[in-house]
């Protein structure tokens, strides 16, 4: 007897314990605030509630009782009005605060299609005279395949041999791509060049396949001035596109003596058709 009276005062005690909650303020101060003690149990329900959700319960057995889509979407309507989406996070005094998400009309812009300043197609490839006697003897001196969407800079020649044409020896990069897909994006970025187009060299390009044989001759490249900006110095660029799946190489040389410091950066990706 003395046992049960003593295991009931035990129950009492505990259940007048005071329980707190931990939190930490702005400060980064560690805080114990006591809990409010609720006279309802988490399970009870209100029975205003109980009416509510009786009253806004469908009749399985009654069709009429349930929402017509207009009504649905009213519903639905007023709901979204009166609880618009928002975000949560966190203020400069470390308050976690919430704010509404204010929809607002985005203004599609159509792109404009692609403009290709060279446009390489089997249509266009060169006679057999050029095609033998151009590039393989300058096979070794050829860059290691350039992967797609890696921008690879060229500075200076001194690591490059000239390469010879009819008018003598001149300053070339030597390019190669590991590519073989039917559509290829190549971009040549060019740094350096004077910016008085009057005094500007002429650019060459020759396209060769995996084998070093010319496929294409671009005897002057077409340039256009990107202008500089907070994020990088201007340069002149060029976008070729490459519906040939044997292109591999490039020589990119100067008919004429470069300005010095000139750089050369090249880049490429697959392709994509219009449609």
């Amino acid at each position: 007897m003395k046992i049960l009276i003593f295991l009931l005062l035990l129950s009492c005690v505990v259940s007048a314990e005071q329980e707190y909650f931990t939190w930490v303020d702005a400060q980064g101060r560690i805080h114990n605030s006591p809990l409010e003690r609720k006279t309802q149990s988490a399970n009870s329900v209100e029975p205003s509630s109980q009416n509510d959700a009786a009253v806004n319960r469908p009749d399985i057995d009654n069709p009429k009782s349930y929402l017509s889509e207009q009504q649905f979407q009213q519903k639905k309507q007023q709901y979204e009005a009166e609880n618009p989406p928002f975000y949560t996070y966190v203020d400069e005094t470390g308050r976690v605060r919430n704010q509404v998400i204010v929809d607002h009309e985005i203004d599609v812009v159509p792109v404009a299609p692609q403009s290709y300043d060279h446009i390489l197609a089997p249509p266009f490839r060169v006679g057999l005279a050029m095609s033998d006697d151009c590039c393989q003897r300058y096979r070794n001196y050829f860059s290691a395949p350039l992967p797609a969407h890696k921008a690879v800079v060229f500075s200076g020649f001194l690591n490059s041999v000239p390469l010879s044409t009819r008018a003598g020896p001149r300053q070339a990069w030597y390019v190669s791509l590991e590519s073989g897909a039917d559509l290829v994006d190549v971009a040549l970025r060019l740094r350096g060049l004077p910016a008085d187009l009057s005094q500007q060299p002429e650019v060459a390009v020759i396209v060769a396949d995996e084998d070093f044989r010319a496929l294409y001759f671009i005897p002057q490249l077409s340039l256009l001035e990107k202008e500089e900006s907070w994020a990088e110095a201007g340069f002149y660029h060029s976008l070729l596109r490459i519906e040939d799946p044997s292109v591999a190489a490039f020589i990119v040389y100067f008919p004429a003596n470069p300005a010095e410091g000139v750089s050369l950066e090249v880049e490429w990706w697959h392709g994509k058709t219009s449609d």
